[in-house]
């Protein structure tokens, strides 16, 4: 007799809610999120690099409170911009421009051929958890509580809680840090709820990786259960 076997996904993860533009972990840690660009350092004059340099000196040396960094990297599906350079092609006048339309597509699909396409997103995870400490039992303990790794039960959260006394620690350290971005010439800002539960669920879903597109709507991502296939 085949049986389906349903699990909770949420008691894999370190994440209990994301709310308010907050991520809240199991520990009862928040942690806001930003997202940053990136400058081409290469591409600098002296006089800018040195002055990049001096900048990023600058923000390291005023941060007094934990960051995490996250570098996270996809393969792009390009097949769509693919089409379009089809229809770009198709609507070009005169044979000289339809064959340096073409003469672009069969570049742009050799590169896809042959190198894989990524796309780069740099993020900066800002932490508040009071109760985070040096515990008796455990050297390293403060680490596992600061980023969540030590889980506490569903009824020890009361995540309004978490929120109103995180919000004041929070606003001003990321306040700080999108200014000292700016200083560097990156352009920072702040993920939303939407794009927090965008962000997660795309890291956990591997079809989402390959171009498939995601649901406007974040209460469409309310799906517990994972159903095995017999």
């Amino acid at each position: 007799m085949n049986q389906q076997v349903k699990a909770s996904t949420q008691n894999h993860l370190d994440i209990f809610d994301i709310k308010e533009d907050m991520v809240i972990l199991k520990n009862g840690t928040a942690s806001a999120v930003i997202e940053a660009g990136a400058i081409n350092f290469d591409l600098l004059s002296q006089r800018e690099q040195d002055a990049a340099i001096m900048a990023y000196s600058g923000l390291l040396n005023s941060i007094t409170f934990p960051m995490q960094v996250v570098i996270k990297s996809r393969i792009i599906d390009i097949s769509e911009y693919i089409k379009k350079i089809d229809l770009a092609e198709k609507k070009s006048q005169g044979d000289l421009l339809k064959k340096a339309t073409r003469d672009y597509k069969n570049f742009v699909s050799s590169l896809v051929e042959n190198f894989s396409i990524l796309d780069k997103r740099f993020y900066v995870a800002v932490t508040h958890n009071k109760g985070v400490g040096l515990p008796t039992n455990s050297a390293f303990g403060w680490i596992k509580d600061l980023f969540g790794l030590t889980n506490k039960s569903k009824g020890d959260l009361n995540v309004t809680d978490i929120i109103e006394k995180a919000k004041p620690q929070l606003e001003p350290k990321i306040e700080h840090v999108i200014k000292e971005f700016k200083r560097i010439n990156i352009k920072a800002k702040r993920l939303n709820t939407e794009e927090l539960v965008k962000y997660f669920y795309d890291s956990y879903n591997s079809d989402s990786q390959s171009g498939k597109l995601l649901q406007n709507n974040v209460t469409d991502y309310t799906q517990e259960m994972v159903e095995t296939l017999n």
